[in-house]
């Protein structure tokens, strides 16, 4: 999980087409600006070439060096206004449309948005079994508990589907085993490949802006902007619009899920414990 404290971003017109660009820095905003006016003129460069893979390869190694992203590194930066950073493990940022989101390297999340029909559902469901997705989707978990595949895992419905938290020492973002899990749940497929290039699990903690009458957020162009009066005046405002929102609604837990201060965190913050509030 990285997620740099100085971050620019820019647009910058070549040959009539416009590129967005992105520099970051551990020590400055300054550096942060620098690093973007590096990209864009190495851009150029890169397509004055005519656009051959060598040139490509060479601005992609320029540009990780600028990101401090050591070669062949997988994981991707989060350059996210810092809301609250809670420990080294667990960190809330405000995401690129304005919502709190929770990027834990502690805390197992799975997205589920669209659960598949088993094959003969029909057949299934005149000898008496239960086909519905949310029934399925607690049977696979409930397996992977039983298979000591998962110790516990606790499930939550979402406004389009369920969020699942497990919490797992032994459980890492881009490991074989959370790939499984990710493909025997039917998580959402760019949720699980974005955990793995982040090196971490995320979790929406406030309601879409757009689910309570928000305008849309005025998104900074630096870090420096992220408290800008502009910014700061729409925070209030979305607070205020989110106040009897839920994201999200605990259902059930399926085996053994230790008490843990950042998933009671969580489901303070999701309003995960209100079964009246509408979910956002």
């Amino acid at each position: 999980m990285k997620i740099p404290p100085f971050w620019y971003r820019s647009e910058c017109r070549i040959n009539d087409k416009i590129y967005r660009l992105r520099g970051v820095s551990w020590v400055s905003e300054a550096e942060a600006l620098a690093h973007c006016q590096t990209k864009a003129q190495l851009m150029q460069e890169f397509l004055a070439t005519g656009c051959d893979a060598a040139a490509l390869e060479r601005m992609r190694r320029r540009w990780r060096a600028l990101d401090a992203v050591e070669e062949g590194e997988y994981a991707v930066l989060i350059p996210e206004p810092v809301v609250q950073q809670l420990n080294a493990a667990n960190i809330i940022t405000r995401n690129r449309y304005g919502a709190a989101v929770l990027n834990s390297t502690e805390i197992c999340f799975i997205d589920v948005d669209h659960i598949p029909p088993p094959p003969m559902a029909w057949l299934l469901r005149l000898l008496g079994k239960n086909t519905e997705p949310e029934a399925r989707l607690l049977q696979s978990l409930r397996s992977l508990v039983s298979g000591g595949v998962l110790q516990g895992a606790r499930v939550y419905r979402t406004s389009r589907g369920w969020r699942i938290l497990a919490l797992e020492s032994s459980l890492s973002p881009a490991s074989a085993r959370m790939q499984y899990i990710f493909e025997t749940l039917h998580a959402d497929a760019l949720y699980a490949h974005l955990c793995a290039r982040q090196q971490c699990w995320r979790a929406r903690l406030t309601p879409k802006p757009s689910k309570v009458g928000m305008t849309r957020y005025p998104r900074p162009m630096c870090s420096a902007e992220a408290s800008s009066p502009a910014v700061l005046e729409w925070i209030e405002r979305y607070r205020a619009a989110s106040e009897q929102a839920a994201v999200c609604r605990l259902i059930e837990t399926v085996g053994s899920v230790p008490a843990h201060p950042i998933i009671a965190l969580h489901d303070e913050w999701t309003r995960a414990l209100r079964p009246d509030w509408p979910l956002r």
